[in-house]
């Protein structure tokens, strides 16, 4: 069972994208919160396997969120967007996040992707 801790603004966006997450039974979204503040604080509390954190393109803000939520949580970050440019990704990547995800995909495509990216950083972490 792949623990997702979900970071998502949009409180309605953030629902959402819980219950398509949960309509796979490989996947649990251990906790889901507004800010990467709130993140930090249960990431104290509890393990995860992967961070999903919605981003918006071409936003400063969204790469300031990646470094700060990286710095208190450790947890292996995979962003979450509409569109990646190359240049936005890669300055995300050099804010902490390991991959990205398309949100427009069908929650089935959505689920095997974060499934595929929290077993391949489970896996890189205990090399």
């Amino acid at each position: 069972m792949v623990r997702v801790l979900l970071v998502d603004a949009h409180e309605e966006a953030r629902h959402s994208l819980v219950r398509r997450l949960e309509s796979d039974n490989r996947l649990v979204v251990a906790a889901d919160v507004s800010t990467v503040a709130e993140a930090g604080i249960v990431a104290q509390d509890a393990q995860f396997d992967l961070a999903l954190m919605n981003v918006q393109s071409h936003d400063n803000e969204s790469i300031a969120r990646c470094q700060e939520l990286r710095k208190l949580t450790g947890i292996p970050l995979v962003v979450l967007a509409s569109f990646m440019t190359i240049e936005h990704w890669r300055a995300l990547r050099q804010a902490g996040a390991l991959d990205y995800v398309l949100k427009h995909a069908d929650s089935q495509l959505l689920c095997n992707a974060i499934f595929r990216l929290a077993d391949r950083y489970q896996t890189a972490g205990r090399s």
